[in-house]
């Protein structure tokens, strides 16, 4: 195991993991316009007709209230402004589309993510259909462009993802939004083309520190993720003795050893595996060397196979920890629940905290109270608007969230998955900048608007805030997590008071990446 000192980019030697084969009467507050807006229905304005609206494209009359933009984020006022008009106006793109493309990691057991793709093309026909594509002004009843999502499909397989990044590349989209970079492949030859790109979940050292792509996905993917599980569970938790199982894949592997072990060890926890702490260089966290005395944590490696996941579990509770946190790939989560379920753990004797990706409504409700007060990090769940005040921009877009995927998406299942929120909500983000300040429908008009971001209003998320990332970590813009607690009786997920949007950020800060299998050190 070592660790890497970076000056601007990332060394290239680093970026490919372990593998060698190698994303005047509309003066009310906005809140209330927009309530009012919503009861109104779709049907407000038939697009089938050829009504005097339709055809004229008169314009929306609901103003921005730009008190909205203090409490929500700047561009906040103007996302409820295009919400509302929609609405009561909606506003079809026409002309040319634009070519965004996007690669789609499907096909391989444990990590098939057809549900990325789907909800993103939701998102597409919810712009197209209702927000007047990109560069639209709604007020002026002005459509923009329609956006064509070419989507390349591919199983984690080198020549797979070789190939899909070589065929998007010669279509010459505007962007690349690429959801999974995992073997950090595809990148090289979107920036060699000249293509800008965005990464709806990083989960590599290419996602998070290539100058010139913006990861914008809500929770910052591992980095993010993984951070802010470590800050939960020893500080909300007080967990003296952490169980840290881990993904033994290639995000899997630097995710656990830059952001789990890296910031344990900054916190002065003993690794129980190796018997030592690992010296981190230039840590700079307020937290720094706080672990109280004879705190340790463990970090067991788990494959995809089923006797892996066992044998990893019966490490995690030999170990006896007071608290575990791990995060994979959706149902890789659950079956390891279900292997230290068998063990004789209980949620209530030893708190589990997951990543985002194990979120999983109907799987969860499943497992019924046995996993009740189970702890998920990540962005807030947009499957329940109630959990938001009645009124506020944020229940208004988990409102819509769920109307346009029930509208768009067939796939009933899709909207209570994870990645799902992070396919719409990522393509949300992007339509945002490219109508932001007049910005054109280019990618390189929406890498612009992205790079001056600070506190910039996300679709039902945290602000975007890409100018206050930090080296090596540079391309991640919205790492801020919610943890959220799961309500077995409800089968809902509800926010944590005092959790509701925070970073682990603080306790990798001033570090170098470590890279490496963890156990090369051993």
């Amino acid at each position: 195991m070592s660790e890497v000192t970076i000056n601007g980019s990332i060394d290239p030697k680093y970026l490919g993991g372990n593998l060698k084969n190698r994303s005047k009467k509309f003066l009310l507050p906005i809140a209330g316009v927009l309530v009012a807006a919503l009861a109104m229905g779709s049907t407000a304005v038939s697009a089938k007709g050829k009504s005097q609206a339709v055809r004229k494209a008169a314009g929306c009359a609901i103003k921005i209230d730009a008190k909205l933009d203090a409490t929500d984020g700047v561009g906040a006022g103007a996302m409820a402004q295009a919400i509302a008009c929609a609405k009561v106006s909606p506003l079809v793109a026409v002309g040319t589309p634009v070519l965004i493309g996007m690669d789609a990691q499907e096909g391989t057991p444990g990590l098939d993510f057809p549900e990325y793709a789907r909800s993103a093309q939701a998102a597409v026909d919810y712009i197209n259909n209702e927000l007047g594509g990109l560069g639209a002004d709604l007020k002026a009843g002005k459509p923009g462009v329609p956006i064509q999502l070419e989507v390349c499909k591919h199983k984690l397989d080198v020549p797979e993802i070789l190939g899909c990044a070589a065929s998007l590349a010669a279509k010459k989209p505007i962007l690349i939004f690429t959801t999974l970079d995992v073997v950090s492949l595809s990148i090289p030859i979107w920036k060699k083309a000249g293509i800008p790109v965005v990464v709806g979940t990083p989960v590599t050292a290419m996602d998070f520190g290539t100058s010139g792509v913006f990861a914008i996905g809500g929770g910052g993917g591992c980095l993010g993720v993984h951070t802010s599980l470590v800050q939960y569970a020893t500080q909300a938790l007080k967990s003296k003795k952490l169980g840290v199982p881990w993904a033994d894949t290639p995000p899997g592997v630097f995710c656990y050893n830059d952001l789990e072990s890296k910031p344990l060890d900054v916190l002065g926890y003993t690794n129980s595996g190796l018997k030592k702490i690992i010296p981190v260089k230039g840590a700079t966290s307020k937290l720094k060397k706080t672990a109280p005395k004879g705190a340790s944590y463990l970090g067991v490696s788990i494959t995809s196979a089923a006797a892996s996941t066992q044998a990893g579990a019966t490490k995690i509770m030999a170990y006896k920890p007071d608290a575990i946190i791990y995060s994979n790939a959706g149902s890789a989560c659950w079956d390891f629940v279900t292997a230290i379920k068998k063990l004789g753990w209980t949620q209530a004797k030893t708190p589990l905290v997951l990543g985002g990706s194990c979120t999983d409504f109907s799987t969860m409700a499943k497992f019924g109270k046995s996993i009740d007060g189970l702890v998920i990090m990540g962005t807030a769940s947009l499957n329940d608007p109630t959990i938001y005040p009645a009124g506020s921009l944020k229940r208004i877009e988990a409102e819509i969230y769920n109307t346009k995927m029930a509208k768009y998406n067939k796939t009933a299942a899709d909207a209570s998955l994870g990645f799902s929120n992070a396919g719409f909500t990522s393509l949300m983000q992007i339509w945002q900048m490219a109508n932001k300040d007049g910005a054109s429908a280019d990618g390189l008009s929406v890498t612009s608007a992205l790079s001056t971001t600070n506190g910039h209003h996300a679709f039902a998320g945290n602000p975007l805030a890409c100018q206050k990332s930090f080296k090596p970590y540079q391309s991640v813009c919205n790492p801020t997590n919610t943890a959220s607690r799961w309500n077995a009786k409800t089968k809902k997920l509800e926010p944590i008071v005092g959790y509701e949007a925070f970073s682990g950020l603080d306790l990798i800060a001033g570090t170098a990446l470590r890279v490496g299998r963890p156990d090369d050190s051993k």
